[in-house]
């Protein structure tokens, strides 16, 4: 895949990025050359593990004001301006920011979290206050009822109630209960 098909991201005659109908966070935050390189690093067949590519994307993005999150098994998660930016490790991080993308319209009524923008390599979405393993606990029987809920229209993963997945639930602004890892709902 070359950087110019990525979804969102496209250049004028100049190979400059073309002003956006929205407001891109993406674009706002990388040029063209840091994008090629993040592709690079994340497709790589060099690094051992999803560890050293997460090394070597702290070491870049830290000095441009990005804090880290936390790691997953596919993605990379950082925030800046109050904004989550997760990045693709691997091909299956890409499946997993364009699903998130495509069913956040979808799911919003469930209690996902919002997705707001993502070019495969890198989603944007709503930054939220992760629960707690004891706040967590204190909410599975309103988290069952969400993913039973949920389950009528849609299969998913990582959405369950055991502890393993107690940081992919949080509460946004509006204090609402919300999942926001669900790259892998269909």
């Amino acid at each position: 895949m070359e950087l110019q098909r990525l979804r969102g991201i496209s250049f004028d005659g100049n190979d400059e990025i073309k002003k956006p109908k929205y407001r891109s966070r993406i674009k706002e935050n990388f040029t063209k050359e840091e994008l090629q390189e993040l592709y690079n690093i994340c497709l790589s067949q060099k690094f051992s593990d999803g560890n050293d590519k997460v090394d070597l994307l702290h070491y870049l993005l830290t000095p441009k004001g990005f804090q880290e999150l936390g790691a997953g098994t596919n993605r990379y998660a950082m925030m800046k301006d109050n904004y989550v930016f997760k990045f693709s490790l691997d091909h299956y991080g890409f499946d997993d920011n364009n699903t998130e993308f495509d069913m956040a319209p979808k799911l919003l009524k469930y209690g996902a979290s919002k997705t707001y923008e993502t070019n495969g390599l890198i989603a944007v979405a709503e930054c939220v206050n992760v629960l707690s393993l004891n706040q967590f606990r204190e909410n599975k029987d309103q988290i069952r009822g969400i993913l039973s809920w949920m389950a009528e229209d849609y299969l998913f993963a990582d959405l369950g109630t055991i502890d393993k997945n107690f940081r992919n639930w949080g509460y946004n602004d509006n204090g609402e209960l919300v999942f926001l890892d669900y790259g892998l709902t269909k």
